[in-house]
């Protein structure tokens, strides 16, 4: 169904506010309150997004409040935040997910507050001059074919099997899902995620979507990252053998690379050091790791913006090389992605020999018992990890 004029909203949720983030095996002091409040902190970036970007309205799916800290602070907090959203002209949209109005025992919303569920009517937004734009209905009711401007239809879950009627043109749904789409439909399905996470993994940004919608209905999507502490798991993989100072240097190199690029984000970092440096008898040794992680942490857990090592543990040596060890397909995969690889010169004057040898590799495998066969692995592996950089 046609707009009858571009417009913008804002999809996000799964604040879970007040909820304490799982996967820290230790809390540092000096970052207590900061990982604590990461949460509220994520979902006032959301709202305060909502307003940069000067959205038409806010639709909000999913669980908002931990279920453990549904009293005063979440209720006015949502307020608080509603409030604004109104002294900026913009609508907001929760979804019921099931919680009921469980905020009314504390305060009362605003005026441009409206909730989302299987038995309230269809939420219509409308422009300045009075033309509908969009139609929000919970995704348990069906549609009306008649239904005039963008038919918006929310999930509480991962729909793809519910059996509702989905006939919509942007599906939101609760959850940590990917996309989904419908192809019946031609519906564009998101779920906006967490703004932020809560678990190590899955690592990565977490933020909410803006999703640009044109007169004639056409949709694009746009992440803006919204999250204050982020997990990431890092692999340390030197191309050669390096001594412990050399490991240590590569690590020192990495975490500053990190804490460049971590922007407002608190990084929890779990390192893994893999490669032929893991031959080293000294790694092995737990005081020599513990004086590693020491040291990440003095140098990068107590600056501005906080790198904080959580671990640090070293791989089985050769154990990348030996998986691709049964893989033709992997190893001719890869072949083509150097053949077709943008900076292809460059990159076989660096890896002349180790190509010639991965070439010979993917012709067929000799019995994985010969010894120089674990070499050609290793420079494969090399290889890719130079690819990965360029």
């Amino acid at each position: 169904m046609s707009s009858a004029a571009s417009f913008r909203f804002l999809h996000s949720g799964n604040f879970d506010l007040g909820g304490v983030p799982d996967g820290m095996f230790e809390m540092p002091s000096h970052l207590r309150d900061f990982v604590l409040d990461a949460s509220w902190q994520a979902a006032n970036n959301v709202f305060r997004t909502a307003i940069e970007n000067r959205v038409d309205f806010v639709l909000l799916v999913g669980n908002l409040v931990h279920e453990f800290a549904r009293g005063p602070r979440g209720a006015v907090f949502l307020r608080d935040r509603c409030d604004e959203l109104q002294a900026a002209g913009i609508d907001v949209c929760l979804h019921d997910h099931g919680q009921g109005a469980w905020w009314s025992d504390w305060c009362a919303f605003p005026d441009n507050v409206h909730i989302v569920g299987s038995r309230t009517p269809d939420t219509v937004i409308s422009s300045g001059s009075g033309d509908v734009i969009a139609r929000i209905r919970s995704g348990e009711r069906a549609a009306t074919p008649a239904d005039q401007g963008f038919r918006i239809a929310v999930f509480a879950d991962d729909f793809s099997a519910n059996g509702h009627d989905v006939r919509c043109d942007y599906a939101a749904v609760a959850g940590n899902a990917g996309p989904h789409s419908f192809a019946s439909t031609g519906a564009c399905s998101r779920a906006a995620g967490t703004p932020q996470a809560r678990r190590p993994s899955p690592t990565g940004p977490r933020g909410c979507l803006i999703v640009h919608v044109s007169s004639g209905s056409q949709i694009d999507v746009e992440m803006i990252e919204t999250d204050m502490m982020r997990w990431v798991t890092e692999h340390v993989v030197p191309d050669a053998p390096e001594p412990l100072e050399g490991v240590e240097s590569l690590l020192l190199e990495r975490a500053r690379a990190l804490q460049e690029s971590a922007g407002q984000a608190l990084l929890i970092v779990n390192w893994q050091i893999e490669g032929p440096c893991v031959s080293s008898g000294e790694l092995w040794k737990p005081r020599v790791r513990d004086g590693l992680l020491q040291r990440l942490r003095n140098e990068f857990g107590h600056q501005e913006t906080f790198v904080w090592s959580q671990s640090l543990g070293i791989g089985e040596p050769g154990a990348a090389a030996r998986t691709w060890a049964g893989e033709n397909a992997l190893a001719l995969n890869f072949l083509e992605i150097v053949e077709n690889h943008p900076h292809r010169d460059r990159f076989e004057r660096a890896h002349q020999a180790e190509l010639e040898q991965l070439r010979s590799l993917g012709v067929g495998l000799p019995p994985a018992g010969e010894q120089w066969l674990g070499e050609i692995l290793c420079n494969a592996e090399q290889i890719g990890l130079s690819l990965l950089k360029m």
